[in-house]
């Protein structure tokens, strides 16, 4: 049988232990973040105008994405309104009747 000192130190132990792990959720990352940051997308139409004037198309999309450096795209058809938000992540591709790209920019 245990004695109530022995009972009392183990019980302070285990709570001093939960104490520790509760904290080290709540310590701040002094070290930097545990993964590495995403490169920050920087957005140039410019980069993408070798694609003007093609049927848009997957890969032609995905393409020239790349090229410009978005993150995202948004296609405007004729007649489509756009919405006025600005994302300097996000090329905004204008197309024809015909599919086939008329403008490019970023925002």
């Amino acid at each position: 049988m245990h004695s109530p000192s022995r009972n009392a130190s183990v019980r302070l132990l285990l709570a001093a232990a939960m104490a520790l792990m509760a904290s080290a959720c709540a310590v701040p990352d002094v070290f930097g973040p545990s993964e590495p940051p995403l490169p920050e997308a920087n957005c140039r139409a410019a980069g993408a105008e070798a694609f003007l004037g093609q049927v848009l198309d997957e890969r032609v999309l995905s393409e020239a994405r790349a090229a410009a450096g978005g993150m995202r795209t948004r296609i405007l058809k004729p007649g489509s309104v756009g919405t006025t938000d600005s994302d300097p992540m996000r090329l905004n591709i204008e197309v024809d009747d015909n599919n086939r790209i008329r403008r490019m920019q970023c925002g």
